[in-house]
């Protein structure tokens, strides 16, 4: 086994032996530990778990790759009838002690605990239950406070009594909280997006979780506004925010890939609305696209996320080739390798692989086991 496969594991924290499914299990439960949206209050640590979650991902996408070199899609072990490099567990003696009756000294110490285990799993239960009756008997008599938009206040003189004399959210003075009434309003719109105000924002999502500054948040998901308006969002899995980006032109025919200088219509109508907007970088999960005046430039395509991406030669070569090297040019890589994953300046990226051009030649490469690339010496 590669030494890099080695240390993926080690990093993800399964068995060398371990399944598809179980070491996709343990991807989804480290990437929610040290997902960078549960440290937004401590921008140390929020970094520290940037760094972690993209170690998280190269050893994820390392695996994953791993597995499909050894032609595993389902939940089976990699090595299942491996026996001499099988873990050794440890063998305990099993003859009876004298003063437990029969019982072996490891069954003896496994009794032993039985008493407080049982007493403490007791105790919590009868924590929780008091504990629940107490917050409903709460929620029974509170009035909770709510947001909601100004243009549902003005339109409710009762809801304008209820805010009479309530302190407005500082530095949005068009927001105001007041209590919980019951009433129900129609909403006629069903998704916000870039330019929609707060008002819009509370209509469609409801009360953030947490406002601080120009940021509300929903759980992990959060919204950015400049001067009343959203600039920018992240829309996490975990509690995913009712956003919608659409093509401002439609195109007559429908694409069903991107490319470099697609359009932003073209991203949209191709790929949909971005997880994440951050100036002109647009994220889909863990992949992500740049754009410069309203074009593609770049795009990182992470198998965990794919995009619907395509690059195609400008010229077919002659004579299909199997392998390209030294001198090569890009339509000859595109031919011959595909669609890179990542394009960063002069660097093609495939996986952990990558291949440098100058003038639009191949001048070097890095050829990764995980990610082999159809290159001749």
């Amino acid at each position: 086994m590669d030494h890099f496969v080695k240390k993926y594991f080690q990093i993800l924290g399964v068995s060398r032996y371990a399944s598809l499914e179980e070491t996709k299990q343990a991807y989804k439960d480290l990437a929610k530990v040290w997902h960078p949206d549960r440290f937004v209050d401590n921008p140390r640590l929020q970094k520290k778990a940037t760094e972690k979650l993209k170690e998280i991902n190269a050893a994820y996408e390392g695996l994953l790759s791993f597995y499909e070199s050894k032609n595993i899609v389902t939940d089976t072990n990699i090595y299942p009838d491996a026996t001499q490099d099988a873990p050794i567990t440890e063998q305990y003696p099993e003859s009876p002690s004298e003063d437990t009756g029969g019982i072996t000294s490891k069954n003896n110490r496994f009794l032993i605990w039985i008493p407080p285990i049982c007493a403490l799993v007791i105790l919590t239960i009868i924590a929780i239950i008091y504990v629940d009756q107490k917050n409903k008997k709460q929620d029974r008599n509170a009035s909770p406070a709510i947001l909601i938009p100004d243009q549902i206040k003005s339109s409710s003189s009762d809801d304008a009594e209820s805010s009479t004399g309530k302190p407005t959210i500082q530095g949005r003075p068009s927001v105001k909280i007041t209590k919980n009434t019951g009433k129900r309003h129609l909403l006629t719109k069903e998704y916000f997006t870039l330019g929609s105000t707060t008002d819009d924002v509370l209509a469609i999502q409801g009360t953030p979780t947490l406002i601080s500054g120009n940021r509300w948040s929903y759980g992990f998901s959060y919204i950015d506004f400049e001067a009343g308006r959203v600039v920018r969002w992240y829309n996490s899995k975990l509690d995913p925010l009712n956003v919608r980006m659409i093509p401002v032109k439609k195109s007559n025919v429908q694409k069903e890939y991107f490319t470099l200088g697609s359009t932003t219509d073209d991203v949209l109508a191709t790929q949909g609305t971005p997880t994440h907007i951050s100036g002109n970088r647009w994220s889909y999960g863990f992949s992500y696209i740049d754009f410069e005046a309203g074009r593609v430039v770049r795009w990182y395509n992470s198998k965990l996320d794919p995009l619907n991406v395509r690059m195609a030669p400008f010229n077919e070569p002659d004579a299909q080739k199997e392998y390209f090297t030294v001198g090569s040019t890009t339509d000859d890589v595109l031919a011959i390798q595909g669609t890179p994953t990542h394009i960063s300046g002069n660097r093609w990226n495939y996986g952990f692989s990558y291949i440098d051009f100058e003038a639009g030649r191949v001048v070097r490469w890095y050829n990764s086991k995980n990610d082999p690339l159809m290159v001749e010496q």
